[in-house]
């Protein structure tokens, strides 16, 4: 596993913002993969430190984990390993922002009708041609985009309507 000073010097890592240093952290994790179905060492370490033991799904895990690893105490207060409880912290807070005014180191989410979701962060977000797609870091996903997936990936999907975006950092 490397580390975010691999991915950004010393110096750059100390003078970047929570959402790059954040990124950096997400980043230095591609590659990590379950043992099992929501086990091993790496996804037990996320779940431990939101207050979970090993079988829960751990996306929001890795998101909550990165974010506190780059200095920020931001998102829900309890329950940060459901995306449900980040998308009503969004919400509450003012910090969901339309898919044109998405950036690099927000969050993307969806949440579906039985309280399951997915989410993880966004590296770049463009319009083409009409359609937006965005390049992703996420957990628990897979090359099929799953939610229930089996380890760390770098994915480039199209924004479907039901994604939504959180600015967790700043205001």
């Amino acid at each position: 596993m490397k580390s975010p000073v691999e991915w950004l010097t010393d110096d750059e890592y100390v003078n970047a913002t929570p959402p790059t240093r954040a990124l950096a952290w997400a980043d230095s994790y591609v590659g990590q993969r379950e043992i099992g179905h929501n086990r091993g060492p790496f996804v037990t370490m996320l779940l431990k430190a939101v207050g979970l033991g090993p079988g829960y799904p751990w996306c929001a895990s890795l998101v909550s984990w990165c974010i506190r690893q780059a200095g920020s105490n931001a998102g829900p207060k309890k329950g940060r390993a459901a995306v449900r409880n980040w998308f009503a912290w969004a919400r509450q807070e003012s910090r969901t922002v339309d898919k044109a005014h998405a950036r690099r180191g927000d969050l993307f989410l969806w949440v579906n009708p039985n309280g399951t979701g997915h989410i993880g962060f966004v590296a770049q977000i463009e319009d083409r041609q009409g359609g937006y797609w965005m390049r992703t870091i996420a957990g628990n996903t897979n090359d099929r985009n799953s939610r229930e997936g089996d380890g760390v990936y770098k994915k480039e999907m199209w924004v479907d309507p039901k994604i939504r975006f959180v600015r967790w950092f700043g205001k």
